[in-house]
């Protein structure tokens, strides 16, 4: 989902305010953070669903790493550090994902390619 999409403008956007506030208004705050959360996972998860579980270890990650810090467990910096390596190493994975993938369709076809063409050759000396 694109923020300029007539999707997002007409349909998520007005429902994901109108919940929010609604439950706002009923005074159920953790509610209406469960329910942004929710909208947000949706949102970044409509395309591609496949990423839900690296966006919800990132989150875990970060909540886990904020929770550390408030706490007052280690210096804030080694916590601050790890955090954003943990970020950014799950996106990493991804794209690292992506070109192994598609280096290995490029072998494939290149593989089926190769054997076109011995089958071209075979049939010629026939």
């Amino acid at each position: 989902m694109i923020f300029s999409s007539y999707i997002f403008i007409f349909a998520f956007l007005p429902i994901v305010w109108i919940g929010y506030h609604t439950l706002r208004h009923f005074n159920a705050y953790d509610s209406s953070k469960v329910f942004l959360v929710l909208a947000s996972l949706f949102f970044y998860t409509f395309w591609k669903v496949e990423y839900l579980p690296i966006l919800l270890g990132s989150i875990i990650i970060n909540f886990l790493i904020a929770l550390a810090i408030t706490r007052g467990g280690l210096c804030g910096g080694l916590h601050s550090f790890f955090g954003a390596f943990g970020g950014f190493s799950s996106f990493s994975f991804v794209s690292l994902k992506k070109r192994l993938l598609c280096k290995r369709f490029e072998l494939a076809s290149k593989r089926e390619r190769e054997r076109e063409r011995e089958r071209e050759r075979e049939k010629a000396k026939l």
